[in-house]
């Protein structure tokens, strides 16, 4: 492909990353060069696209020529871009959220919301990320607690 075509099929955020790696391909470093980018529609609208391109060499070492194929990706990178929207809503309302939330995982907490940290007197969540939950309880509580735990992880309490 010539190099105007090439261009006008290629994001133009992606053009030199490209034209960098058919260097390094040119001067030996690379055998082949794989990534996602975006490329051009016939109109301007942007279509992601898994580019894959190799350069076959004559048996003295001299480019012969360059073998390239584009996978259309646009579905997933869509469907990423609607889960990461659909997980910064879901954090939004459990950051703001006047309910304390936590996640325990091995036996720790792995995620606490900022509501959590401060219903438990920490100034932030991130104080709490490593802590065992029995830290946060009352000793006279903690041993009740525990046993009401057990029960509910091990099916017993709805």
């Amino acid at each position: 492909m010539r190099a105007a075509a090439f261009r006008s099929i290629t994001h133009p955020d992606d053009v030199e990353g490209d034209l960098d790696a058919a260097r390094r391909m040119l001067a030996g470093e690379l055998d082949t060069y794989s990534k996602e980018k975006r490329h051009l529609r016939k109109g301007g609208a942007i279509v992601w696209g898994n580019l894959t391109f190799a350069l076959v060499r004559h048996a003295d070492g001299i480019p012969a020529d360059l073998i390239s194929a584009v996978e259309d990706i646009q579905r997933r990178k869509t469907a990423e871009l609607e889960l990461r929207a659909a997980e910064e809503h879901f954090r939004g309302l459990i950051d703001q959220s006047i309910a304390g939330i936590w996640v325990i995982q091995a036996g720790r907490f792995s995620f606490v919301n900022p509501r959590c940290a401060e219903i438990f007197g920490y100034a932030s969540a991130a104080d709490l990320i490593g802590r065992e939950p029995a830290s946060v309880l009352a000793q006279p509580d903690r041993d009740r607690v525990a046993r009401l735990m057990r029960r509910r992880v091990g099916g017993e309490v709805p």
